[in-house]
């Protein structure tokens, strides 16, 4: 099931539920994206030659 509708199917119907999750999902992709970003600009010391 989708993040939303699970959360809200979860809690028994409160939308706050679905709130956080989906908060905590864009959270989520801000706090990796510049780990994921960096790491696919930089190339394995192994890689280079």
């Amino acid at each position: 099931m989708p993040p939303g509708i699970m959360a809200f199917v979860a809690s028994g119907g409160d939308v706050g539920a679905v709130i956080t999750q989906l908060l905590c999902i864009v959270i989520f992709f801000a706090i990796y994206t510049p780990f994921v970003l960096i790491s696919n600009h930089t190339k394995p010391e192994s890689q280079e030659a």
